[in-house]
């Protein structure tokens, strides 16, 4: 959900040919790059690399509840 000037609008970000091919997997990690545009947001890029554990200082984790 994007917000301008207090007007909320959901875009759907169509699932690349990557994604839909392969699907996630487990143990991987994913970051997407990002087009965003005034009507429409798009994936560009996937990068897929291992999972590895890091250690990052500071910051709280928090579980969020869906109210679906």
């Amino acid at each position: 959900m994007i917000s301008d000037d207090g007007r909320e609008t959901t875009l759907n970000v169509p699932v690349n040919a990557f994604l839909t091919d392969t699907g996630l997997e487990a143990g991987k990690h994913y970051k997407f790059s990002l087009k965003v545009g005034k009507d429409a947001i798009s994936i560009t890029k996937v990068n897929v690399e291992p999972w590895t554990t890091k250690e990052i200082d500071g910051g709280v984790a928090e579980e969020v509840t869906p109210t679906n």
